[in-house]
């Protein structure tokens, strides 16, 4: 299938409807499920996360932190092979965020963002996607209005109230289905015995109203994990891809793997296909991705959908162009974390660049970002994937890369 590009070739710009624009940040209340524990999210991370994507907006209207794309940044997107955002409005505060959004949507633009907006930026008129649909959309009981009958998994409704009441026949996973945000596992924990059940039920109390839906999904084992992607527009969809999900511990995402001799079945094509058809009746345009489980026997079950760009995102928009500009054919995940400056950490990073094995998703100077919020702690962060022959060498290059830049 084709795929439509920009100027700078497959970008967001080719996937978004035309009156677009994109901005990521949004408030610690609605992140709070963003993470495997509460209370431990970094300041510096609301403004970190909007500048996912920096390499793939193309002429895309983009907001961002001005950490973000600082001069050593954009030099580095243009080292690693990536133009970098053609239209971008950068702000200095929470405050900057807001009154730059409510300009753009005082033309008319459309606000298309990952995990909701800023208060005060959220009327339906200018949201590609309304609130109440994406809220619903999103949320893990959608599951089952959107994903035909046989691909769904063994899964019991329950509230937090009746949590504590539920035996599960054996390990499952407990997800959080109410309208909050959540990625990377942030909202899923794994239940294997009585005592995680109690420790699940004492959180889950102290963290939502009682009557909170909740998602009991028996445990598959054996079982590859699949993100696709896919882009949904007036009059069809856009098959971006797929890749392999990797995990830290049951439910826990620690990254993505693509590799060019490995690929899902075409079965998780046509299914990502029909979800995002039945979406779009429902009014949904924009990026989407949908976590589908493979079994030993070739079964598909689909467990998540998320219909707002996904962790994978930049990587199945890059992965053709940067496996042929380094001669890679697999690209992992990488995070790599610095109390150093972009402007002095980037440099150690050019020949790797210009090897083409190094891919950024998103780019961040803890320096700048503390010239305008001086007592906040952060870190330099420099997120994306590596190209590498194989996986081992992937993580081992990745782990070369980390000792790079923790340096003086």
């Amino acid at each position: 299938m084709t795929r439509p590009t920009d100027a700078q070739g497959l970008t967001l710009a080719g996937l978004y409807p035309t009156g677009t624009f994109f901005c990521g940040r949004t408030t610690r209340e609605v992140m709070a499920w963003n993470l495997t524990q509460p209370g431990v999210l970094a300041d510096y991370r609301l403004d970190a996360t909007p500048g996912q994507r920096l390499g793939v907006m193309g002429t895309l209207p983009f907001i961002c932190h001005e950490a973000s794309i600082t001069p050593a940044a954009r030099a580095f997107l243009e080292d690693c092979g990536l133009a970098g955002p053609a239209c971008v409005e950068t702000y200095q505060s929470e405050q900057d965020a807001r009154n730059k959004i409510l300009q753009l949507q005082a033309t008319g633009a459309k606000l298309a963002h990952n995990f909701g907006t800023l208060p005060g930026c959220d009327a339906d008129d200018g949201l590609l996607v309304p609130t109440q649909l994406y809220n619903r959309l999103n949320s893990k009981i959608s599951l089952a209005e959107l994903v035909p009958a046989q691909h769904l998994p063994s899964r019991r409704l329950t509230s937090v109230a009746g949590l504590g009441n539920i035996r599960p026949v054996g390990p499952a996973y407990i997800k959080m289905a109410g309208p909050y945000s959540n990625g990377g596992g942030g909202a899923v924990r794994y239940c294997a015995s009585q005592a995680d059940l109690n420790a699940i039920v004492r959180e889950f109390q102290a963290r939502l109203p009682a009557n909170c839906p909740v998602v009991v999904e028996d445990e598959l084992t054996d079982c590859v994990s699949w993100c696709a992607g896919v882009a949904v527009q007036d009059a069809a969809t856009v098959f971006l891809g797929a890749s392999r999900q990797i995990f830290s511990a049951p439910g826990r995402q620690a990254g993505n793997v693509k590799d060019a001799l490995e690929m899902p079945p075409e079965l998780v094509h046509e299914l990502s296909i029909k979800i995002a058809g039945r979406a779009r009746s429902l009014g949904l345009a924009g990026i989407a991705g949908f976590d589908m489980l493979v079994t030993r026997d070739g079964e598909v079950i689909v467990v998540d959908l998320n219909f707002r760009p996904n962790a994978s995102t930049g990587l199945l928009l890059t992965f053709d162009g940067a496996s042929k500009r380094s001669g890679k054919q697999l690209a992992r995940s990488l995070f790599l974390r610095s109390r150093s400056s972009l402007e002095n950490v980037l440099p150690r990073l050019r020949s790797f660049a210009a090897k083409g094995v190094l891919i950024p998703d998103c780019l961040f100077d803890a320096g700048c970002y503390h010239r305008h919020v001086p007592n906040v702690e952060a870190e330099t962060c420099i997120d994306g994937w590596v190209m590498a022959d194989s996986e081992v060498d992937a993580v081992s290059l990745a782990a070369e890369l980390q000792r790079i830049v923790a340096g003086p």
